[in-house]
């Protein structure tokens, strides 16, 4: 890929600062049928920022905590704007909102989201925040400047993925009118992929030990390992069709900044984008 990961990093900052005026732009009373839900809106654009301006200061372990809370309440949010009549109660589990909004996929997602994605996603969250063997993995590299910068992109990435979520449910909704979704997670996917090989060029076969020391039992060790092939897989595959993924991911670009033009976005799109290295 003909891609520098600080470039990656600057597309993910760009789309985040649009995705964030856009969903501002939203009138908040008037985003759900369901009365409580606009107070959860607004909580879920506050946390977004903090957890992305946590980010940007390299506190990756804070942002996670936060951005759980964030998916949990996009569950809520989801749910309720599914079914308007649902009862929210102290009694209410995180799962029942999710399965709402697996049931629903089709209809508000738009392909751009399959079902599994939301457990996938929660458990991922989840599995760094509690205290298990992946986040005294996390800790570890966290705490190691020349690991967390590859810590906080990855999840930047995770970030507008949330973003883009919301801004697909919404859109489906008839409350969000520009169609911005598509190609930004196209985008924001691979440059998640530069994220991966830059760290994987820059780290292959540096602290492997250290990492695995903190993964005790089978389980731990089978889901590392498989999480590990699953990145792998995705190198191979861009390194075999390089040329169409970049061209894809131009078009793309390109798409995206013919409308950021019609929103008023294009200087911040050149400015961001054409930044001299650092």
């Amino acid at each position: 890929m003909k891609i520098e990961r600080k470039k990656a990093e600057r597309v993910l900052d760009l789309f985040h600062w649009v995705n964030m005026n856009e969903l501002n732009s939203i009138t908040e009373n008037n985003v759900s049928k369901y009365k409580n839900s606009a107070f959860t809106f607004r909580e879920i654009k506050r946390e977004i920022e903090y957890a992305y301006a946590l980010l940007n200061e390299g506190k990756c372990l804070m942002a996670v905590t936060i951005l759980r809370n964030v998916f949990e309440d996009l569950m809520y949010f989801f749910a309720t704007g599914i079914n308007n009549n649902l009862r929210v109660t102290t009694e209410t589990k995180p799962g029942e909102l999710r399965r709402i909004v697996k049931e629903n996929t089709d209809n508000y997602f738009d392909g751009l989201f399959v079902d599994t994605d939301f457990n996938d996603m929660y458990e991922h969250l989840s599995k760094m925040v509690h205290v298990t063997s992946i986040k005294e993995c996390i800790n570890y590299l966290d705490s190691r400047s020349r690991y967390r910068v590859y810590i906080a992109t990855e999840l930047k990435y995770e970030t507008i993925s949330i973003e883009c979520m919301l801004m697909q449910f919404l859109s489906k909704k008839g409350k969000y009118r520009h169609d911005l979704q598509r190609d930004t997670l196209m985008v924001a996917s691979t440059m998640s992929i530069v994220n991966a090989m830059s760290m994987t060029a820059v780290f292959k076969h540096k602290h492997n030990k250290k990492i695995e020391g903190f993964f005790y039992d089978d389980r731990s060790r089978n889901y590392l390992r498989s999480k590990s092939q699953n990145v792998v897989e995705e190198l191979q595959y861009l390194n075999n069709e390089s040329d169409r993924v970049l061209n894809s991911v131009n078009q793309s670009l390109d798409n995206l900044k013919e409308k950021y033009a019609l929103l008023g976005y294009e200087q911040k799109y050149d400015d961001m984008l054409k930044k001299q290295k650092q």
